[in-house]
């Protein structure tokens, strides 16, 4: 089943900010997880109000730290 991700305005906005190079990782993570049967294997349950969402971790590196 391939799941569909709703980004708010702010979202958005956020995404644009960042540049186009760590944008494209998060919007390539997150389609990664859309793919799956299961997104939310890789997601971590948010807490108090908030519990009914979840969130994704997607490491960025410096390119410094991706030669090591």
């Amino acid at each position: 089943m391939k799941w569909i991700v709703k980004y708010s305005q702010d979202a958005e906005k956020d995404l644009s900010e960042l540049g186009s190079i760590i944008a494209d990782r998060i919007l390539s993570k997150v389609e990664t997880y859309c793919c799956s049967d299961n997104p939310l294997l890789f997601a971590k349950r948010l807490q108090g109000q908030l519990r009914d969402f979840h969130r994704f971790r997607v490491g960025i590196r410096e390119e410094k730290d991706a030669h090591r």
